[in-house]
Parts: C-alpha cells; structure tokens; sequence
C-alpha cells in the first residue's frame, strides 16, 4: 500500500495489532483500520534516528522485523511523507501547512536505535 494505516507494519502493510473495528463509508478512509486492540506476538517498535537529530518510532509485523535494515530507509520514509500529506490534504489546505511537514521532505532516516516488542511495551504500561 502507498500509505501507511493504524494498527498495520509500516513496511508490508499486514496487521500489527488487533483491528477491531474499520473505517466506514462515511469516514475519510473507508476498509481501513479505525481501532485496534493488543499488539500481535511479534510486533516491534522500532526507534530510528532521523537526518535532522530528532527520534522517530516504526511499526514492524513480526514478518517484517528480522529483515528491516537500511534498504527500508528511502522507501519507508517516502511513505511517511506521503501518509502525512494524505492527513494533511483533509485537515487544511497546502498553502497553511505547517513548516514542520515542509522540512520533512529533505528528511530521512540515518540509522535504527533500538527495539522492543509492542507486548512488552504494552504490557509493562499497564502493570
């Protein structure tokens, strides 16, 4: 897929999550996840450091996780971008977005800085 979706690896697109519910035809993406659940047995955030020394956080599928590396970086960052845009595009008009999402474009991803697994996240939050 060319954008990213709730709950899904941000490589491959297959659930990371439980999807409980999907968006409906009068939402602004309808069949696509609109609330999930626990995080599936495998599923990993991924830290990567970003060119202008900032932190940003990656959703992999258990699939995905063993065989992202730097080949990931370009093609996942453009779909970052091209994901925003497409929020951006509902929420206002190109001429008022915010200077942040212009100085994404000549962004991207250095490096990977760690991982954990989203049950273990998820669950040493709520003990």
């Amino acid at each position: 897929m060319t954008f990213i979706k709730t709950g899904c690896c941000m490589r491959c697109d297959e659930p990371a999550f439980e999807i409980l519910t999907y968006q409906g035809e009068e939402d602004f993406y309808p069949g696509e996840p609109k609330k999930i659940g626990r995080p599936l047995e495998g599923s990993i955030r991924v830290g990567v450091l970003l060119l202008d020394n900032r932190r940003a956080d990656i959703t992999l599928c258990a699939a995905c996780a063993p065989v992202f590396g730097p080949q990931d970086y370009g093609p996942l960052w453009a779909k970052i971008i091209r994901s925003w845009d497409r929020e951006m595009s509902v929420i206002t008009k190109t001429s008022e977005r915010p200077q942040w999402f212009a100085d994404a474009y000549s962004n991207l991803i250095l490096a990977e800085i760690g991982r954990i697994s989203w049950k273990e996240l998820v669950d040493g939050a709520i003990r």
